[in-house]
């Protein structure tokens, strides 16, 4: 019997589209890693450079499955490498990022271990001015029910809604796909996934290298499909609401968290969109501005910002270079 016979414990989908400087170093990092039997499927979702090539390059090693489709974007890429997975459990992994050589090893041994139905690890975010840690890390493992799990990537501080640090069963995951058309794809399929859970296991050990890099979804200019954001926090409120309301005053705070990310983003690249959404979002906002002052989540700093946009949009300009403090560096191509 062939290795190629052997069922993989893991299967991790890399969608694939004009990334060809930076593939080699994502398919190496798990071509690497310590947990040998896992699958790894590339999805080339219609790259117009040398990408597709190079995938069918890679193919040539056993553990690697290649996927050619016609470009549907992220979700459908992710979808299509669902669909073919054998595993039993299945991880993501974007193209222009990589992981630690036992990042899968971590999580299959924790999510088997616990018999969870997901497993969660920690992220270092990449900038040219350095790596850190993006999350909390007290060195602790512990399990939570949907419940608290829904509760800890709301707010956001040990973890978040991200997709690419966690490993999930399949069975579940089918139930649950990633929503083709809308970008923010990870906050409108986290919270429905955690909903449908029985346990989570966290061990927050940074694992996965999330690199910032010009233009991404969160460092390009503002766009209007960037209002999707705010589509997927009102619909995880209105989930949380229904299953957890106890937790409502958080899904409100990442609510409202969504249209500063809008805002924000607005402000910092000078495009409002054709301005209609920049009134939709700032009108928001504005109409929501007692609730957000009360909302024990909602920093300082911004109830300061907030304030100064009921007075003029430029108070608002003022108090987001003064007291939000900028992302750093992204790297640089």
């Amino acid at each position: 019997m062939s290795k190629s016979d052997v069922e993989p414990l893991v299967s991790v989908v890399v969608p694939v589209y004009n990334v060809e400087k930076y593939l080699n170093k994502a398919v190496d990092s798990l071509l690497a890693q310590t947990l040998k039997n896992i699958e790894i499927i590339l999805v080339d979702d219609g790259s117009t450079d040398s990408s597709g090539k190079l995938c069918d390059e890679y193919q040539e090693q056993e553990r690697i499955v290649v996927v050619h489709k016609k470009n549907g974007g992220l979700s459908d890429a992710r979808n299509a490498g669902v669909a073919v997975a054998k595993a039993k459990y299945v991880g993501f992994v974007d193209s222009d990022d990589y992981v630690e050589n036992d990042m899968y090893e971590l999580l299959y041994n924790n999510i088997v271990r616990e018999e969870a139905d997901v497993a969660f690890c920690g992220i270092y975010d990449v900038y040219a001015t350095g790596t850190k840690p993006a999350y909390n890390n007290d060195g602790k493992v512990f399990t939570t029910d949907a419940k608290k799990a829904v509760e800890i990537v709301m707010h956001g501080v040990i973890s978040s809604v991200s997709a690419v640090n966690k490993l999930y069963r399949k069975d579940i995951l089918v139930k649950h796909p990633f929503l083709v058309g809308k970008t923010s794809e990870d906050a409108h399929f986290q919270i429905p996934y955690l909903c449908d859970i029985k346990k989570a296991v966290f061990d927050m050990q940074p694992k996965y290298y999330y690199v910032h890099r010009e233009g991404t979804i969160t460092t390009r200019p503002f766009k209007a499909s960037d209002m999707s954001i705010i589509e997927a926090y009102t619909n995880n409120m209105r989930i949380i609401e229904e299953r957890f309301p106890e937790y409502l005053e958080l899904a409100e705070f990442r609510y409202y968290w969504s249209l500063f990310y809008v805002l924000d983003k607005m402000f910092r690249s000078k495009c409002f969109g054709d301005n209609n959404e920049y009134k939709e979002v700032s009108s928001t906002v504005k109409k929501n501005y007692r609730k957000i002052m009360r909302n024990q989540y909602v920093g300082r700093a911004r109830k300061i910002a907030v304030t100064g946009l009921m007075v003029h949009r430029k108070f608002y300009e003022i108090c987001l270079r003064k007291y939000i403090k900028k992302r750093k560096q992204t790297v640089a191509d």
